[in-house]
């Protein structure tokens, strides 16, 4: 890895696909630790209660037909309900889809921008993500903002690939992101 000039920047990285897959996974490790260090230690606090007291205080039925008044995460509140039958609710428990989330879009995002930035510039955008204070704290968050995060960029790209192709693929995976991103938070809309 060393610099050069390109297009008249210096300082532009020439990176080998081998030096970037070891700095993409070094990324990922830190940023996966950012995410799960001292996980178990962690409270659950304010909105994080709003999908709980769906769970304790209605049933399925009522889950799945009301956003409620206290705006809660339909899919992670059926979520809830079905972990509280099987195994019983954590404070990690709650978190494990967010958590899995913000792990992904280290590796995901980067990945489906390769059309648009050189190897470098996902490093570090992968980089960027892995140490970003407020994308560590959704994905230690019992809110759907982890998931959006990774799901919204994707449903766009997945928009803007269809409008480029008109291949049927595209447009089914966009509608069917875009819908779950607002079944998961309606201001997702």
């Amino acid at each position: 890895m060393h610099a050069r000039r390109v297009n008249g920047y210096p300082g532009h990285l020439d990176v080998t696909k081998l030096q970037s897959v070891w700095l993409l996974i070094l990324a990922f490790l830190a940023g996966c630790f950012m995410r799960l260090y001292r996980i178990a230690y962690q409270v659950v606090i304010d909105d994080e209660w709003h999908a709980l007291n769906a769970v304790q205080y209605h049933d399925v039925g009522w889950i799945l037909t009301h956003f409620g008044t206290s705006d809660h995460s339909i899919p992670l509140a059926l979520l809830y309900e079905l972990q509280s039958h099987l195994t019983g609710l954590s404070e990690v428990l709650l978190r494990w889809p967010m958590l899995l989330a913000g792990c992904a879009a280290l590796l995901v995002l980067p990945h489906m921008l390769r059309h648009w930035l050189d190897r470098p510039e996902r490093l570090m955008l992968a980089g960027l993500l892995a140490i970003s204070p407020l994308l560590i704290y959704f994905s230690r968050f019992a809110r759907p903002y982890s998931v959006l995060m990774l799901l919204e960029p994707v449903a766009l790209l997945l928009a803007w690939r269809w409008w480029n192709t008109q291949q049927a693929r595209y447009a089914a995976g966009w509608v069917l992101l875009a819908a779950l991103c607002a079944w998961l938070n309606t201001p997702a809309l």
